[in-house]
């Protein structure tokens, strides 16, 4: 049996989602060893040619240069072939990644998501291996001899590309939704994460703010500028409007693809389908998430529905806790100015009640005084009176 390694290697994490970078660096450090990091293939092949690390934990799909380029390229170096790879991506296609994984000669695949305990054991499953396979096929599209064909090929791709998109977007909502306080920055997050998760040319989201005529908006891969240009639309209008008071998620084509027709203002990028679901709790409507033009195909479908429904229902009961924190934090507040109002009060008071007594203590020995003053007189007077009459 092969024994673990027990001096500390140098490991390259390769994935373009900082966040699963961080998670397989954290772990691979607390194990003893030397993480590196690259956002893409590209970053990557520099440093296995400058670090040359002894092991490399790569996602598949990235930009600039993706996990399959980068493992072809270690492969075709001779210098660099025997470097272990890992596959890190998403366990929506377990297969498909490991078919990948023999094609490519890579020996180990690791599914997001994981935990520590999955890549501490991935580490030393690979670090423990003495050499890289042979790749069973060189990882090169349409020739004959590989297992698949090219449009094959490219079809897992893109089921693949799709799942580690909304991977990522899950990541993202599960790091930002649960703990953000901001609503603008909620929105902003949701809007961002629905078209990631779900694949739409633009998304769109609108709720009704905490106070009365109020509306808060988020957008995603609309110009910024052009929609400052031709402004939000209304929260009740049009067929978003319609699934606000319905509470039910829609899917509409909208032949033309004018925008006008569907309730967003003129000059909105062209919109042929639609996806739009309620942002509701139980207890209210409070606005909608709409997505336009699913990518990749000609129109969303049911698992994209159940998905924003899912979405957008909790987006409205994380919008309504916020609301309601904000309105005990805002009664705390008022409280608590009230506390403070009283005290200042009660403090005044006091200074008047001690300025009374004082006033009412001059105002008595003023009297006292007077009338001893009176007094005297009088018994002047009157033994004056008297001493007249004797005389």
């Amino acid at each position: 049996m092969t024994q673990p390694r027990t001096t500390a290697a140098r490991i390259l994490i390769v994935d373009d989602v900082a966040a699963n970078r961080d998670l397989v660096a954290t772990v691979v450090r607390h194990m003893g060893h030397q993480a590196l990091e690259a956002s893409d293939g590209l970053q990557a092949l520099a440093l296995v040619r400058s670090e040359q690390p002894d092991l490399v934990i790569s996602d598949i799909l990235m930009p600039t240069m993706d996990g399959l380029e980068f493992v072809s390229r270690i492969r075709a170096d001779p210098a660099l072939a025997a470097t272990e790879v890992v596959f890190y991506t998403a366990h929506y296609r377990e297969r498909e990644a490991g078919n990948l994984a023999k094609i490519c000669g890579v020996s180990q695949v690791l599914l997001k998501p994981c935990g520590p305990r999955d890549i501490i054991r991935v580490v030393r499953l690979a670090l423990s291996r003495p050499a890289a396979p042979e790749p069973a096929q060189p990882p090169v599209l349409g020739r004959r001899a590989t297992p698949l064909t090219a449009e094959q090929w490219s079809e897992r791709l893109h089921v693949l590309e799709s799942s580690n998109q909304r991977l990522a977007a899950l990541t993202d909502l599960n790091l930002h939704m649960a703990s953000e306080r901001d609503a603008r920055a909620l929105l902003d997050t949701v809007c961002r994460g629905s078209r990631d998760l779900i694949g739409a040319r633009y998304a769109l989201l609108g709720v009704n703010g905490r106070e009365a005529g109020d509306t808060l908006f988020a957008s995603c891969g609309i110009d910024p500028e052009r929609l400052q240009r031709l402004g939000w639309p209304r929260i009740e209008q049009g067929l978003p409007g319609e699934v606000r008071r319905q509470r039910t998620t829609r899917r509409i084509d909208n032949p033309g693809g004018d925008p006008v027709n569907i309730g967003l203002p003129a000059g909105y990028p062209a919109a042929h389908r639609l996806l739009i679901a309620p942002v509701a709790s139980l207890a209210a409507s409070y606005g909608w998430i709409c997505l336009a033009d699913k990518l990749g195909t000609d129109r969303f479908d049911e698992q994209d529905e159940h998905m924003l429904t899912m979405l957008a229902a909790q987006l409205g009961r994380i919008y309504e806790s916020g609301m309601l924190y904000q309105t005990v934090q805002r009664d705390a507040e008022r409280l608590q100015t009230e506390i403070r109002e009283r005290r200042l009060a009660q403090q005044a008071l006091h200074r008047s009640t001690v300025q009374l007594r004082a006033l009412s203590r001059r105002v008595l020995e003023t009297q006292e005084a007077e009338r001893r003053r009176v007094a005297h007189e009088l018994h002047d007077e009157l033994g004056q009176s008297l001493t007249a009459i004797k005389i």
